[in-house]
């Protein structure tokens, strides 16, 4: 992934997290970030993204228990989901404000 790209990607999930949910904290952590929903409960951990050599992962813990209308999420595990971002234009094409807000919902 361009580092342009991957900088625009963080900044875009970084913004809408920061407007929807300004108690969220940022926690850096498995070569990536993570958002915990209570700051220093790392329990309240709700997901978070990795940048990778040909895209974004943006993580949710408790994934598997979301509405995927645009059937987006990927992934097999018992609570976990992830959406991988190609592009910029792929943050609203699938709908990642929406997926984030269900994981701020718990």
């Amino acid at each position: 992934m361009e580092i342009s790209t991957a900088q625009a990607l963080t900044e875009l999930i970084e913004e809408l997290v920061c407007d929807l949910f300004p108690d969220a904290a940022r926690v850096e952590k498995y070569g990536g970030v993570l958002f915990e929903a209570v700051a220093g409960d790392a329990s309240s951990q709700v997901g978070g993204y990795f940048v990778y050599s040909a895209h974004m992962s943006v993580e949710f813990s408790h994934g598997a228990g979301f509405e995927d209308p645009a059937g987006v999420l990927e992934g097999k595990g018992k609570y976990r989901r992830h959406i991988k971002l190609r592009e910029i234009a792929d943050f609203h094409a699938k709908q990642l404000p929406f997926y984030l807000k269900q994981a701020f919902r718990g």
